[in-house]
């Protein structure tokens, strides 16, 4: 869940490293292995995100405005696991 929000605190711009330290501070477990899945399945959906909520007619949300980047991902993965 933390993973989401990071990734969605950086497609709004919204405090991505405030929202990292929170995170970092309380100790939840952040990556993808931790929670019995693969960076790949993280990056399918972070890709497929909007499709999955114009298909499905979820709540608007600012997915349905900006796509995530190659760039955040590879940010995100980057504080995960280093260079």
């Amino acid at each position: 869940m933390c993973l989401g929000i990071i990734f969605m605190s950086l497609l709004q711009d919204n405090d991505p490293e405030g929202i990292w330290r929170s995170i970092e501070e309380v100790g939840v477990r952040l990556r993808p292995e931790e929670m019995n899945i693969t960076w790949a399945d993280v990056v399918t959906a972070l890709k497929n995100a909007r499709r999955y909520a114009e298909e499905n007619k979820l709540f608007y949300t600012t997915v349905n405005e900006r796509d995530v980047t190659d760039a955040m991902v590879e940010k995100v993965r980057e504080r995960l696991y280093g260079k």
